[in-house]
């Protein structure tokens, strides 16, 4: 996860390829984690390994969404 924090900060703005393949690749992890676990647990794992609010809406995870999970 951190990696997509220094891919972030690395590129010069939000629509690099870099940034963009990293935020596909982060989504897709973390449907294939929602779909074994519970989405309170993945979202916990996520926090967990550095990735703060602003780092999951940049990751495109939206805040409504982020809000519900934080609430089951």
């Amino acid at each position: 996860m951190d990696g997509f924090q220094q891919i972030r900060t690395d590129a010069e703005d939000e629509t690099d390829p870099q940034v963009v393949r990293a935020r596909r690749t982060l989504q897709r992890a973390t449907r294939a984690a929602w779909a074994h676990s519970d989405h309170a647990t993945t979202l916990e794992l996520l926090r967990q390994a550095g990735l703060t609010d602003d780092d999951l809406a940049a990751a495109g995870y939206h805040q409504l969404l982020l809000d519900a999970l934080e609430r089951s």
